[in-house]
């Protein structure tokens, strides 16, 4: 194992720290999801109305004859 240049030589465990990143990274997803969704008119909603609203014009394009 590799040591950290410490006085005390204590041996860095690899796993702790890819386990310690991977808890940050879904915190800071989850924080970042939880404000997309949770806003009152906010991205998300925003992108599902023009999605609809796009799907309704196409809709009416294709049944003209």
């Amino acid at each position: 194992m590799k040591t950290l240049g410490r006085l005390d030589q204590r041996p860095l465990n690899l796993q702790y720290t890819r386990g310690q990143a991977m808890v940050e990274w879904l915190i800071a997803v989850s924080l970042l999801c939880l404000a997309v969704v949770s806003v009152q008119g906010g991205p998300l909603e925003q992108t599902v109305s023009a999605i609809g609203a796009h799907y309704q014009r196409y809709t009416h394009a294709m049944a003209r004859p």
